[in-house]
């Protein structure tokens, strides 16, 4: 009878009764301890919707070795007869008005289906910075450590406890602030020393969004939480194929250095650094090298709207992420806006992006690099192709 029953999207289930039957993935799990009922293992699962509709599962410790060991992470399974109950709490894994409970008579079956989707609820930093999420629901964020501080212990209600601060950006240099602590603080810092730039790609899912004196920040929702390093992910190709365009600009007080990401570069060079390079990686640092595109610039004048960070006050950075505004010949290119928020403490020993010069990226990042070093050897060479 089991086997006719009809699955129910996990949109559609409600607590008047427990007869369900649910065809779901499990995303990730992890053991907490709940006062009343002692060691309970958590799921957070999701069923095969376009977005995937994701709920919170609970199994309690009685049930752990007959039911609990039924779901392994990654698996997909056919779960059937379970209680609902509303989600409440400060820090809910997902957005679902209910909570499963795994009970005595819950059936769990094997599902025949692969699929490797991770079901990502992924929030851009413009929207996380803006404040306007609610916090009692953890997030997804994906971005790339532009500022690591140490890996510090300090004493939390008498324990030990490891922290590290850090920075994360996204494709449009938008930043977030980020603290992750105890075994998440080791595997972020250890990440980062493992990777050729110590830059890597930093995916935390089911994050909590919190303040810290008064600063917004994204850090993880005790043991809920998930870190991946560089994960085998679309989104991490992505942020290995950014392209950097470096500029020096002077005015009639005097010049700057000026780094602009090919997202926000696009705003003035009229075609795209993929296409200019025709596919390549190598880094171009002279200027004899460049590309029409890029050499046409030069000598127009631009509105550059920089942002000064951390970097500039306390590392004494002479070089400015910024959008872009084309003022030449009446023409007017509206610019892309880059909000920057850094972590408000500073840290021995840190590094950010960039820490003093931005010098050639690696190949495990493949981001571009075009250094404009000299202006006056660039316009020269462009009177050469005029």
């Amino acid at each position: 009878m089991s086997t006719a029953m009809k699955v129910t999207p996990l949109k559609d289930v409600k607590p008047y009764k427990s007869g369900w039957k649910v065809h779901v993935k499990v995303l990730h799990s992890w053991k907490q301890y709940n006062p009343v009922h002692g060691d309970t293992l958590e799921m957070v699962l999701s069923d095969e919707a376009v977005s995937g509709c994701k709920i919170h599962a609970s199994c309690k410790r009685t049930y752990m070795e007959s039911k609990g060991r039924l779901l392994p992470v990654g698996a997909w399974r056919h779960i059937q007869n379970f209680t609902l109950s509303p989600s409440t709490g400060m820090y809910r894994a997902t957005d679902h008005p209910f909570k499963m409970s795994i009970i005595q008579n819950t059936a769990i079956t094997r599902s025949p289906l692969i699929n490797e989707d991770m079901f990502l609820s992924l929030v851009d930093f413009q929207t996380v910075l803006s404040g306007s999420l609610k916090t009692c629901f953890l997030i997804d964020v994906i971005g790339q450590v532009v500022y690591l501080g140490d890996l510090e212990t300090i004493q939390v209600s008498g324990k030990p406890r490891m922290k590290v601060e850090f920075t994360l950006r996204d494709m449009n240099d938008a930043r977030v602030p980020c603290c992750l602590w105890g075994k998440f603080a080791e595997i972020l810092y250890e990440g980062c020393s493992k990777d050729e730039e110590g830059k890597p790609i930093c995916l935390i899912r089911f994050a909590k969004i919190g303040r810290f004196r008064g600063e917004l920040q994204i850090t993880n929702a005790f043991e809920a939480s998930l870190l991946l390093i560089n994960p085998d992910i679309a989104e991490t190709g992505a942020f290995k194929q950014m392209f950097k365009l470096h500029l020096i600009v002077k005015d009639d007080t005097g010049e700057t250095k000026l780094m602009l990401l090919d997202q926000i570069a696009k705003g003035m060079i009229v075609e795209s650094a993929a296409t200019l390079l025709n596919g390549s990686f190598e880094e171009l640092e002279d200027p004899a090298d460049l590309p029409d595109a890029i050499l046409a610039v030069v000598g127009k004048t631009f509105t550059f709207g920089i942002s000064v960070e951390k970097e500039h006050v306390l590392y004494g950075s002479e070089i400015y992420k910024n959008s872009v505004n084309l003022l030449d010949n009446e023409e007017h290119i509206e610019g892309l806006s880059t909000p920057s928020t850094t972590p408000s403490t500073k840290k021995k020993g840190a590094w950010s992006d960039p820490p003093r010069d931005i010098t050639s990226t690696s190949k495990n990042l493949r981001l571009k690099t075009i250094k404009v070093e000299k202006m006056s050897d660039l316009e020269a060479e462009a009177g050469k192709k005029t």
